[in-house]
């Protein structure tokens, strides 16, 4: 099929719109609370969203969905204060899905690279979430000590989290990478 370039344009907006929603909907309907101490969080599949919007749409188009995503589900769930870091947390995360699927394993997506980038992906939230905890707690005056014990025991439904996009991640990327293969090429 031939696409101008106001074309191609267009159905990159309107992809990465759609793609936003789908993050939005899904926090939305399918997240569980688990507070702790200090956040009053919850486990979710916004970050497996995340990640496989990353691999699907390549690291600009899935940035750019992520951040739409996750600022209006913060701004209208009530988490405003807060959207500015979930958007900052999403960067990194995308960043390192990047680095590690786009540079390290060049963008190959055999299966037993999307389960490690799905891993990264977990894994990279789960230590920037408890880097912003400790920081946090740093600021409100405690030790380094008693700033990581409180941030540690902040990290439950992170740690269940970082789990559901671990799983998530392979089980949404084939199914969905079909679809996308319709209309691009993979990542770009």
């Amino acid at each position: 099929m031939y696409k101008t370039k106001q074309s191609n344009h267009t159905f990159q907006l309107i992809e990465i719109s759609l793609y936003a929603a789908l993050i939005i909907i899904g926090i939305y309907f399918f997240r569980f609370p688990m507070p702790s101490a200090i956040s009053n969080s919850f486990v979710h599949m916004g970050n497996a969203l995340v990640a496989v919007g990353a691999l699907l749409m390549g690291s600009k188009r899935g940035a750019i969905a992520a951040s739409i995503g996750l600022l209006i589900f913060d701004i209208t769930a009530g988490y405003a204060t807060s959207a500015p870091f979930t958007v900052l947390e999403s960067l990194i995360v995308i960043l390192m899905i990047h680095l590690v699927f786009f540079k390290l394993l060049k963008g190959n997506d055999k299966p037993a690279n999307i389960i490690i980038t799905g891993i990264v992906a977990a894994l990279t939230k789960l230590v920037v979430i408890y880097i912003k905890f400790l920081l946090a707690q740093m600021a409100l005056g405690l030790n380094v000590t008693a700033a990581m014990i409180v941030a540690f025991s902040a990290l439950p439904a992170s740690v269940f989290t970082a789990f559901v996009t671990a799983i998530l991640v392979p089980i949404l990327y084939f199914p969905m990478k079909r679809v996308v293969e319709r209309f691009h090429p993979v990542g770009q």
